[in-house]
């Protein structure tokens, strides 16, 4: 069996306090990063709960140990099923060494998601600390493709004890980005059309963004969706569609001459600011905000599994207009 890439390890310090709160809170958090449908598999393979896995953390982290995800079911960089294990640090491989790069079958993609060959990815990451290899699509411990993402904030947890020693706290640093449950952030906008959108107008909506630029081609391949997605809500009110671009007013107007896209534009003039706020490094980005909160976000185009981009928005624009 192939080996599977480390996507993620948790390493927690400084623990002093193995309280209930620090567990439920971690096991909040995990829930939030994972979300609810993700299957977590213990080191037997059994599935196990959020609050278990929170508990093997806390207990591995006052060994000295870390905990290690192995990804058995990835679609399009959305994780559906990991395994946990308990590592030794000094026991863990470097990420580059867990590929097999001699898989001709395996397909590698930049942080744009274009496809590049075997050797410019090994390249590109040992050039750049910041940047690691991830799973995008795997299947049955086979994995089919890799990508390229910026390293993502360990997530450390201290747990301290409070006054008296009666209680405990729970610091979380976490990786940034949208994640389900967060709140919309404020903005303000106006689009190359003149409109100005403003976030406090829309609390009351769902509002679906694309980030995106003209140069990323998995960004232009998923717009025939988007577009029908804008069509199939035409007479919606409740619905607006917003994209939010790297690329130039000029670029975007230059780009929309000769190819549809029939979003609400924001040029890099009024996104720039934003993105940089938001920590959108990676693109494309499908986010949905229902009234006021993150309910969806994908990151990365839909290729070859039957599964559209209008499919996975379409559902979830659907489940919050009914919630």
């Amino acid at each position: 069996m192939k080996k599977i890439i480390l996507l993620n390890v948790i390493l927690f310090s400084s623990l002093i306090v193995r309280s209930q709160s620090a567990k439920e809170q971690l096991s909040a958090m995990l829930l939030k990063k994972y979300g609810k449908d993700c299957i977590i598999n213990g080191e037997n393979g059994t599935p196990i709960s959020f609050d278990a896995l929170a508990d093997r953390i806390i207990q591995a982290s006052g060994e000295g140990k870390r905990v290690k995800y192995n990804s058995i079911r990835v679609t399009e960089g959305v994780i559906q099923e990991l395994t946990m294990q308990i590592v030794d640090p000094a026991s863990v491989k470097p990420l580059l060494e867990e590929i097999d790069f001699s898989n001709s079958s395996i397909g590698f993609y930049n942080e744009s998601r274009q496809k590049i060959s075997a050797d410019d990815f090994r390249k590109i990451l040992t050039d750049n600390r910041n940047l690691m290899p991830a799973v995008y699509n795997a299947a049955n411990s086979v994995i089919k493709d890799y990508y390229i993402m910026a390293k993502p904030v360990p997530l450390a947890v201290t747990t301290t004890n409070g006054a008296g020693g009666n209680s405990s706290s729970l610091s979380v640093t976490s990786p940034t980005g949208f994640v389900q449950g967060d709140n919309m952030p404020e903005f303000s906008f106006t689009d190359i059309s003149g409109k100005r959108w403003n976030s406090k107008d829309l609390l009351d909506k769902i509002v679906v963004v694309n980030f995106w630029f003209v140069e990323c081609s998995p960004c232009v391949e998923e717009m025939p969706e988007l577009n029908k997605l804008v069509d199939h809500y035409k007479n919606n009110r409740n619905v607006v569609f917003l994209s939010v671009s790297e690329s130039s007013q000029e670029k975007i107007e230059k780009f929309l001459s000769k190819t549809q896209f029939h979003y609400a534009h924001i040029a890099r003039e009024q996104a720039r600011e934003y993105l940089l706020d938001w920590d959108i490094k990676m693109f494309p980005q499908n986010i949905i905000f229902a009234k006021g909160k993150v309910s969806f976000s994908l990151t990365g185009g839909i290729r070859g599994n039957g599964e559209t981009i209008f499919t996975l928005l379409n559902n979830a624009i659907e489940k919050s207009l009914k919630s």
